[in-house]
């Protein structure tokens, strides 16, 4: 069943306040942090995934959630994401549609899934869609060998959901936790570079990894570096890189209270040193796993920041929330 819900957001235009808006043909997302009611339970509702790139006006979010068991675990969830504009009034909000992806049914289990990641290759936005025979890769952690370690899963399409093959990462995976895998190759001229989390030092750090060969999963060699501009002796977890900007999370100083989001831009040869995102989106609770929903290619004159939190209002423990942000080239 469709749920719908309609926020109002306020352009920001260089003209005085009595004068029309005129750019009627672009929505905006709001700049205030809404919570998504759309999707979120009265369980847990926990560190989402999204596209690449938002196509036209929709787009596919996986996440934890407890909701399948009772509060028991975290399983994957997806829900179909259709932003609903009113370019006369301003008005933005969403239709969405929970999505039973037969994918996930083989990946859940009675332990914990965490951090989905949708790989770059992926650019179909309801992910059963996409070119016929096209060979995917889907990223996730999992506990249930008592520690996290991060897996995948081959797949493609042709005459039905048809699964290549599956396994752990082993180049990346320790005795100790590791999730939250993404893909950046602005840092590498190598193989294929994917950053992650590991608290294989002590606290939770920040890592790249760079395979030899043109996939992660195939790599036998790895060249696995901790990123010391992002990790410090605090738990810094949780990366998301899309255009250039890296956001995370940390309960670094610094902060308005437990986890914050944070960001870092590469200039070329570097990160940057992380910037908090400030109390505008942060609070003094615990904000986790921040992603960016690009829209450069729809219809809207900013992007999305989608991200889980404590905070009190929402529908019970961990929600998801999302605030409009500037352009990924706007923060260097």
């Amino acid at each position: 069943m469709k749920r719908y819900t309609i926020i109002l957001g306020f352009l920001l235009v260089a003209c005085s306040c009595d004068q029309p808006r005129t750019n009627f043909d672009q929505g905006i997302v709001p700049l205030e942090v809404v919570n998504f009611t759309e999707i979120n339970s009265r369980y847990d509702d926990y560190n989402s995934a999204g596209p690449m790139m938002f196509s036209e006006d929709h787009f596919t979010l996986v996440f934890s959630s407890k909701r399948n068991r009772l509060g028991a675990d975290f399983d994957l969830v997806s829900y179909h994401c259709l932003a609903d504009l009113n370019n006369e009034t301003g008005h933005f909000g969403f239709y969405t549609d929970p999505q039973g992806w037969p994918l996930l049914d083989s990946i859940n289990t009675t332990a914990n899934e965490y951090g989905p990641y949708i790989a770059i290759e992926l650019t179909d936005y309801w992910l059963n869609g996409g070119a016929e025979g096209e060979e995917k890769t889907f990223y996730y952690a999992s506990d249930e060998t008592g520690d996290l370690d991060i897996l995948f899963w081959n797949y493609k399409l042709e005459n039905g959901l048809e699964i290549m093959d599956s396994g752990r990462v082993n180049g990346l995976n320790s005795p100790y936790d590791e999730g939250y895998l993404c893909h950046y190759n602005g840092a590498s001229s190598m193989g294929e570079t994917v950053y992650f989390t590991s608290d294989r030092d002590g606290d939770f750090d920040i890592f790249m990894a760079t395979g030899d060969s043109a996939k992660i999963t195939t790599s036998v060699n790895f060249d696995i570096i901790k990123l010391d501009i992002l990790s410090g002796p605090f738990d810094d977890k949780c990366p998301y890189i899309v255009n250039d900007l890296l956001v995370f999370t940390s309960d670094r100083e610094g902060g308005y209270g437990g986890f914050d989001l944070w960001y870092s831009s590469w200039n070329g040869s570097a990160w940057s040193a992380p910037v908090n995102f400030g109390e505008q989106i942060n609070s003094e609770y615990n904000e986790y796993r921040p992603i960016i929903v690009p829209s450069s290619e729809g219809p809207l004159l900013n992007d999305i920041l989608i991200f889980s939190s404590d905070r009190p209002g929402g529908a019970g423990g961990y929600d998801l929330y999302y605030t409009g942000m500037k352009r990924p080239k706007d923060y260097f």
